[in-house]
């Protein structure tokens, strides 16, 4: 068998237990995965929206002091 054919999860048993070495290789991979993703997502569409609050803040208190 080719090593590029070879699929591990088909020789997997559906009623085997993952052993609790990989299981929690698994569920740390996962815990980095969604704090990489957090962190992706403050300094992007958070920093968006942050900056698009600040700057309708700033127009809107620049208009009441030209207008008021």
């Amino acid at each position: 068998m080719n090593a590029e054919d070879f699929n591990p999860f088909k020789s997997l048993n559906v009623h085997d237990e993952l052993p609790e070495e990989d299981r929690k290789k698994v569920l740390d991979t996962i815990d980095t995965m969604k704090f990489i993703i957090g962190v992706a997502d403050l300094f992007t569409t958070k920093q968006v929206e942050v900056n698009t609050d600040i700057f309708s803040a700033f127009v809107s208190s620049s208009f009441k002091e030209t207008n008021g």
